[in-house]
Parts: structure tokens; C-alpha cells; sequence
């Protein structure tokens, strides 16, 4: 739905704006996130045999949706793409060094599952919370950086920080979650369904964003194409010719 309200948006002003197409990467890379996200959640549904989790716990022998990681490891570094990239433009280098950070930690999360010995588990644990406020501490200088670098007027100004800041605030949620099934406070398939519904909602709402995102630096730019408000008009006068054949000067 975003791409295709951001293509009709946006057909019309391609032939004149040159960098039109880049605009439609974010709403290409949301339906990526989609099509992960709903092949994953029927694998898990549809699936004869639970291949995708495994059952061998060791806190207490319930499953671990692995699928349900391998598909953040997917999905999350297009989040990020989308939000410190599309939205706020850094530097590939700052966005590169957040996504390894943030797919090491989850890993880190997954596999402190099946550690045996309490305190390599928790260790584990900790160390995988350590790199989420390290991704976060990272995360809040693109936000930094980018409101020093922009002026007050630039179209959705303040949009395209709360993308990131609801980034930040929604994979601290996600750690809360995990403690308390770690903690065995939530029941698997409980915190299955947490998950799910937290991933649909962040991509549901970063869609919802960048559609109004693209609408205001849309309108922005071809208003600027229609009046030239960066050009300042100035009038010119012919000057006239008197019958001697001299100029007359401009008044």
C-alpha cells in the first residue's frame, strides 16, 4: 500500500525531478520487510513439523522460535536502513556499524537459550543488553547530527527522528519481553505472539511515516520547481532605441 500511494504520488514528477526514484527505495525495502515477516509467521503456521524452533531449551525444555530470529536478522538492518539512512541520512559507515551491533546482540539473545552454565548464560545476557545501549548511544547521534545539520524548515524535520528514537524505544520493549521469558515469566507462545504483534506494528507505523514523509518533500520540491523561490526574480529591460541610433539608458 505505501509503495503504490508513493509511485501514484510520485509518477508524474519523475520526468522532472532527477532524483525521484531514489525516493521509492524506503516503500521497496518495507515490502522486503513484509514478505519476510508473513513468510516466516505462515511457515510457523502452516509447517507439518516444528522445524523452526528448537525444543531442546536447556532452562526447561520449551521451544525457541529460531525462525522468528533468523527473520530479525533480515528484517531489523532494513529498519535501521530505513530509519538512519532513508530517513536521516548517515553515512553508510554509521548505519553499517549499528546493524552489526544490533544482529551480534540477538544472536547473543538466541543463543543464551541453550548455555548450561548460569553464569556464561547471564554474561551472555548482559553483554547482549551492553551492545543494545551501545546500538542505541549510536542511534541517538544520528538524531543529534542530523537536527544540528537541518534547518527548521525542512519537511518532516521532526518525523524522521521519532523513527529512529521509536526504533530505540520498540528493541527496549523486545528486551523486556525476552527477560521475562528467560526469566520464565511468559509462556513461549506467548512471547511468540508479543513479538509478532511488535513487528507488525513497527513496520506498519514506519510505513505510515514514510508515506507522510514522502508527501511533504514531495509537495517541497515541486513547489520550488513551480515558483523558483530559491531564484530571485529579477526584471530586465530592453533599452530603447532613439532614432540616432544610440541607446537610451534604463530607468
Amino acid at each position: 500500500v505505501s509503495f503504490s500511494l508513493s509511485y501514484k504520488t510520485n509518477v508524474q514528477a519523475m520526468s522532472v525531478i532527477n532524483d525521484m526514484h531514489s525516493w521509492l527505495l524506503p516503500s521497496q525495502l518495507l515490502i522486503v520487510t513484509f514478505s519476510v515477516l508473513w513468510a516466516t509467521q505462515l511457515i510457523i503456521i502452516f509447517s507439518p513439523t516444528a522445524w523452526y524452533a528448537h525444543t531442546g531449551r536447556e532452562l526447561d525444555n520449551s521451544p525457541v522460535y529460531t525462525l522468528q530470529y533468523m527473520e530479525w536478522l533480515t528484517n531489523v538492518p532494513i529498519l535501521l536502513t530505513l530509519a538512519g539512512k532513508c530517513a536521516l541520512r548517515r553515512t553508510f559507515a554509521e548505519v553499517s556499524e549499528v546493524i552489526v551491533l544490533t544482529n551480534i546482540y540477538i544472536i547473543l539473545a538466541w543463543a543464551s537459550y541453550f548455555i548450561t552454565d548460569t553464569y556464561v548464560r547471564w554474561t551472555a545476557v548482559s553483554v547482549s543488553f551492553a551492545m543494545y545501549a551501545w546500538a542505541s548511544y549510536d542511534m541517538s547521534l544520528w538524531v543529534r547530527d542530523y537536527l544540528r545539520a537541518t534547518h527548521r524548515d525542512t519537511p518532516s524535520r521532526i518525523l524522521k527522528p521519532c523513527l529512529t528514537v521509536g526504533l530505540i524505544l520498540i528493541f527496549g520493549i523486545y528486551g523486556v519481553v525476552y527477560l521475562a521469558d528467560l526469566l520464565q515469566y511468559n509462556s513461549p507462545n506467548r512471547t511468540h505472539f508479543c513479538f509478532t504483534l511488535m513487528d507488525t506494528f513497527s513496520k506498519v507505523m514506519m510505513s505510515i511515516a514514510f508515506v507522510g514523509i514522502r508527501s511533504s518533500e514531495t509537495t517541497e520540491k515541486l513547489l520550488e520547481l513551480v515558483v523558483q523561490r530559491h531564484i530571485p526574480f529579477q526584471r530586465h529591460r530592453s533599452p530603447l532605441i532613439l532614432q540616432n541610433g544610440s541607446a537610451a539608458p534604463n530607468r
